[in-house]
């Protein structure tokens, strides 16, 4: 693979700039809600990345959202052409040829160190993104390091983190975790937590803040971490194409990226749980969790004029889930050379509503693209099989609401067309998953039109897309603008 073009976040920034997709705020904003309504509503508009740089009561602080969003950004990120399936073929091939990564002596995360009395973690600047969330959150984008005890293997996930005091932050690592659990198979921070804890010793933690775009989106991304030494850094390191560089904690035995903006590091209080939350979730309500694990901080080291990235979660938030229809159109057309496309509606949850276009010519090819749907890996925000599947015919326009809902309406006999299957195993369980046949060939119970039933094309009265881009093209000048 290729290198990319940057090396730390602040590189990756300033590729965005130059490409017109970061904007610069200068006027004072509140981290109190404001900051989160604003990344919000920007996000709903398809908008920019954003870097303010005018935080209230925090006059060096600078805080950076909505920078991996959008097709154009992520391929940025990637250094690929805006294609979505080109951007997923990279990331496999990335998964499949790491990268170990190095350790270096020193760091530019580590120029200023605080320690003791003078560790505060509300002097980074931290957003309440929502407004009924239970405090702020820093742990969004970050990437929350632990380590196994027995392999010495290094772990960064993903989990929500909530300031509790100046030198205090839940860690809600994969749920609650009753004090005295026994660590589960498989692999995550959770995992190596519980392994300390029944050693009887504090585990040792880190969140790296304001990584490069490629280590935090790894973070979210499930990587074997088990078998693959130091796993999330060294696939990190294939899609940067050099190895990631690591430091070493100034309080711990933790490795962490060393081109990071904010180290906070600590430990894991044994036997000890907080609650924390509400929180919003990005299926636009708000949970919390009654026992999760407690940071205590020890030590914060930075960059100079540190840079906080953070997002507000949503169904649109700044992570390209939409990747999980190019992943899955990627995977189908793989298998099935009839499939023409698919996409996964990205305001549908973490079990997205699927709907995938195909050239139907014989009744069983909709069970074909169930059935390879039921033989999908499952990928966390990549390829996920969904709760819902809705299959329709290759002409569709299948990210349009207004054509789905048409074609339901003419296509889909609920005695006939809708049934409940059994997708296999997936990120969350079995899946149950409802299907759909929206499709309007080989029906012959269709009484409308000329040709009801057979195999040709239904006689759709839509104006063509290359029609519409000819008029489209047209607007300013008929004055529609």
């Amino acid at each position: 693979m290729t290198r990319v073009g940057y090396k730390d976040l602040r590189g990756y920034l300033t590729l965005l700039e130059e490409k017109g997709l970061l904007r610069h705020v200068s006027a004072e904003v509140d981290l109190r809600h404001e900051i989160g309504a604003i990344s919000a509503l920007s996000l709903d508009d398809g908008g920019p990345g954003i870097l303010f740089e005018n935080i209230k009561d925090h006059p060096d602080g600078k805080l950076v959202v909505n920078i991996l969003s959008t097709t154009p950004q992520v391929a940025t990120a990637f250094n690929t052409e805006e294609d979505d399936v080109e951007i997923v073929n990279v990331i496999h091939h990335g998964k499949a040829n790491p990268i170990p990564p190095k350790v270096v002596g020193s760091a530019a995360c580590q120029e200023i160190i605080h320690t003791t009395d003078d560790v505060d973690v509300y002097s980074i600047p931290t957003p309440i993104w929502h407004e009924e969330d239970g405090g702020p959150y820093i742990g969004t984008t970050a990437g929350v390091i632990t380590m196994d005890p027995e392999t010495g293997y290094m772990n960064s996930g993903m989990y929500r983190c909530m300031i509790v005091d100046k030198n205090h932050i839940s860690v809600q690592a994969r749920g609650s975790h009753p004090v005295g659990a026994e660590p589960p198979g498989g692999q995550g921070g959770h995992v190596d937590i519980l392994k300390w804890e029944q050693q009887g010793k504090n585990a040792p933690v880190a969140l790296a803040i304001g990584m490069d775009p490629m280590t935090t989106y790894v973070t979210a991304q499930g990587v074997p971490s088990k078998t693959l030494q130091h796993a999330e850094y060294a696939v990190a390191g294939a899609w940067l194409g050099e190895p990631l560089e690591l430091v070493k904690c100034q309080t711990n035995d933790l490795l962490v990226p060393a081109w990071s903006e904010y180290i906070i590091e600590g430990e894991i209080l044994r036997d000890r749980r907080t609650p924390e939350g509400p929180w919003g979730e990005n299926a636009d309500i708000y949970s919390s969790s009654e026992a999760v694990f407690l940071m205590q901080v020890n030590c914060i080291t930075h960059r100079k004029d540190a840079i906080n990235y953070g997002l507000i979660c949503r169904p649109n938030q700044d992570y390209p889930k939409f990747l999980t229809g190019a992943a899955t159109k990627s995977y189908l057309m793989s298998k099935l050379d009839f499939v023409k496309d698919a996409y996964a509606f990205p305001r549908t949850g973490n079990r997205p509503l699927t709907v995938v276009s195909a050239r139907i010519r014989h009744p069983d090819q909709v069970q074909q693209i169930v059935d390879a749907i039921a033989t999908m890996p499952s990928e966390s925000y990549l390829m996920v099989k969904p709760l819902w599947l809705v299959v329709v015919d290759e002409e569709a326009d299948i990210r349009d609401p207004h054509d789905l809902f048409w074609r339901f309406t003419l296509a889909v006999r609920p005695d006939n067309d809708i049934r409940m299957t059994e997708a296999g195993g997936g990120r969350y369980g079995v899946v149950q998953m409802l299907v759909i046949d929206a499709t309007f060939r080989n029906k012959p119970e269709m009484e409308w039109g000329p040709g009801a039933g057979a195999t040709e094309d239904p006689p759709v009265a839509t104006t063509s897309k290359a029609l519409r881009r000819r008029v489209r093209a047209r607007w300013n000048e008929l004055g529609l603008s």
